[in-house]
């Protein structure tokens, strides 16, 4: 049988974590995908799947070092648009349209 004070203390746990689970509601920064909390939020203002800051929320995690051209982003291949499509890191940063016929 309970007794009266684990009755009370039992109460008590519920009302804290009501009150926890309350005040985490009230996060709406917070994006929940798969059941999971994930930050930052995905900021993809070129809509390529690519976010910055780099983030688990958006498609792929990696950061997109031009938010503006879905065309660029890390590991990008080059698209022959006399621009480079690359990040600084990548293999062939800093060329513009290498492979690309003149």
């Amino acid at each position: 049988m309970f007794s009266r004070k684990a009755a009370l203390i039992s109460i008590g746990l519920v009302c804290l974590s009501i009150i926890l689970l309350l005040s985490l509601g009230g996060c709406s920064n917070i994006s929940i995908v798969n059941q999971r909390y994930l930050w930052p939020p995905c900021h993809d203002n070129d809509k390529d799947g690519y976010g910055n800051p780099k983030s688990v929320s958006c498609e792929f995690p990696e950061y997109d070092c031009n938010d503006n051209n879905p065309d660029v982003y890390f590991g990008a291949p080059e698209v022959c648009d006399n621009i480079d499509n690359q990040c600084q890191g990548d293999t062939g940063y800093g060329l513009v349209d290498e492979g690309c016929e003149s």
